[in-house]
């Protein structure tokens, strides 16, 4: 009888070993659960303030499109401006031989 008690006494030790094993197990499978749920919690964060500057960078990007098209038309306004001054000033150089070749026709005619 003390024999079976003495084996049911190590089986009992050998259990509440196994019991306490587990419990650690446990507690590291807990605090592995946690690390990983607040490593996931600050991807999502990230993954979410990424995802607000991308959109932020999107808004720029086409406001910047936006003035490039209104530089664009701005520079093809221009173009047609200095092309219609350089019309002008043909016009004018013309205008301008026009009357150095009449001046002196006038000038030789006598007055009278």
């Amino acid at each position: 009888m003390l024999a079976e008690i003495a084996r049911m006494d190590s089986e009992l030790d050998a259990a509440r070993e196994t019991i306490r094993e587990t419990g650690e197990a446990l507690e590291e499978e807990r605090r592995a659960r946690e690390r990983v749920a607040s490593e996931a919690r600050e991807a999502r964060a990230l993954a979410d303030e990424r995802e607000k500057r991308t959109c932020e960078q999107e808004q720029e990007l086409q406001e910047l499109r936006r003035q490039i098209d209104g530089l664009r038309i701005e520079a093809a306004t221009l173009t047609e401006r200095a092309a219609h001054v350089d019309e002008l000033r043909a016009v004018l150089k013309g205008l301008q031989a026009q009357q150095g070749r009449a001046a002196p026709k006038r000038r030789s005619k006598p007055e009278g």
